[in-house]
């Protein structure tokens, strides 16, 4: 076939695929054939096209948020503040002894065991510790932060019904501070007991997928606040497929309302861990014995599907309950970001309308409707919540660079509860 036979053949196949485009972009438009004028369907070339590229960029960011997330947390711990240096936990592992620089070597074999006994054990927990921690020392003052990254568990898989019902099992904190928006309290368990001058904190970032921040100090409360302050929790907010929207480098506190702030999130989260504990006790419960045995043969228990798929899992609505409760708390502890006062149903804070109280309580009692169908021979799909909308919290500033304001016709996109604007 010739050049000009085949550019015959191509325009005859591009008339024939606008036709059929323009046919079926009529239809969509409720408009019989013909009735569509050409402006019209140019219209919704570009429409379409615009909404291809703001996918596609919406693909590319979640996939750069996947890349960060694989890398860990530690890229959003501090440079050393001033008057301080930071180093590696595997140039100095001893900082991690129970008060650390403690007694003189006695010249007692068994004296000199234990020590090298010890010597090994805080080594292998620096090098376990070193890919996500950093330490900070100054005068004889030690810092030590870790950041551990958690993404969501499977609920109907035996590994995540177990992790699920342990997590209502923590003990009380007892309150610290709220920095950045991150409720820190003091470890009340063992550790507390046994380590010395070391004392413990942890702060939480997020519910189902989160990223937990540990401290380990022996410093006063000035240095520990100090380095807690110059942490990236933009940066750590943004490895979060759905951000939390109290959290960030301009959230702050009245320092008067920290205790009761800290107190308050603390009991949150244990209220919502409850609840999901339970869920996951009915779960196991629940097991399907088949699903089971087949997963024990193949060795893939702890992936699969195990459940009888009676009992709905209640994470969706967890996940909103938790930041609607929270931004509330935070709204009547007085907390302030970027210099404006944060609002319960601000829309800086909460999208409109798709987050009010109302609408979760709905959830809340369609769920607990479904759970009671369950058991009193109704159907467990009746009355059960609608699937959560990531995008049911509002844009909020976190990793720096990728967040941006503009309306919807500004070439603006949203993944999460992050818009991002050309």
């Amino acid at each position: 076939m010739s050049i000009k036979h085949l550019a015959g053949f191509a325009a005859v196949c591009g008339l024939v695929f606008l036709g059929v485009d323009y046919e079926q972009q009529t239809r969509r438009a409720g408009l019989d054939f013909g009735s569509l004028s050409l402006s019209g369907y140019a219209g919704t070339i570009e429409s379409r096209y615009l909404g291809h590229k703001a996918e596609q960029r919406l693909a590319d960011l979640e996939q750069e948020r996947r890349d960060r997330w694989r890398q860990g947390g530690k890229a959003y711990l501090p440079e050393a503040p001033a008057g301080m240096k930071r180093f590696s936990l595997l140039e100095r592992p001893e900082v991690l002894a129970a008060g650390a620089g403690g007694a003189e070597a006695e010249s007692d074999p068994l004296a000199e065991l234990d020590q090298a006994l010890d010597s090994v054990r805080l080594q292998k927990r620096a090098a376990k510790m070193d890919p996500h921690s950093w330490g900070y020392a100054k005068d004889g003052e030690v810092v030590v932060l870790s950041v551990h990254l958690r993404g969501l568990q499977n609920p109907n898989t035996l590994g995540g019904m177990v992790v699920s019902s342990m997590r209502g099992m923590g003990l009380p904190e007892e309150p610290y501070a709220v920095i950045g928006g991150v409720a820190f309290g003091r470890d009340q368990g063992i550790y507390k007991r046994s380590s010395g001058k070391m004392r413990k904190f942890e702060g939480v970032l997020g519910f189902g997928e989160r990223a937990t921040i540990v401290v380990h100090a022996d410093a006063p409360d000035s240095t520990i606040r100090e380095v807690l302050a110059a942490i990236d929790y933009d940066g750590l907010n943004g490895l979060l497929e759905q951000p939390v929207p109290t959290v960030g480098n301009d959230v702050t506190v009245p320092a008067a309302a920290e205790q009761e702030l800290a107190t308050d999130i603390t009991r949150l989260r244990s209220e919502l861990q409850s609840i999901e504990a339970k869920a996951a006790q009915l779960k196991i419960e629940n097991i399907d014995p088949g699903k089971l045995l087949a997963g024990a043969v193949t060795g893939t228990t702890a992936f699969i599907d195990v459940t009888s798929g009676d009992v709905p899992d209640p994470g969706a609505v967890l996940e909103t309950a938790y930041r609607e409760r929270l931004t509330r708390l935070m709204a009547e502890a007085g907390a302030v970001r970027d210099g404006v006062a944060i609002e319960a149903e601000d829309p800086a804070a909460m999208e409109a309308g798709g987050n009010s109280s109302g609408a979760t309580s709905g959830k809340l009692a369609g769920l607990a409707g479904s759970l009671l169908g369950v058991f009193t021979g109704g159907s467990s799909q009746e009355g059960s919540p609608a699937p959560q909308d990531s995008s049911g919290v509002s844009p909020v500033k976190v990793s720096k660079g990728l967040a941006g304001d503009g309306g919807e016709g500004s070439g603006c996109i949203r993944r999460g509860t992050t818009r991002t604007c050309d």
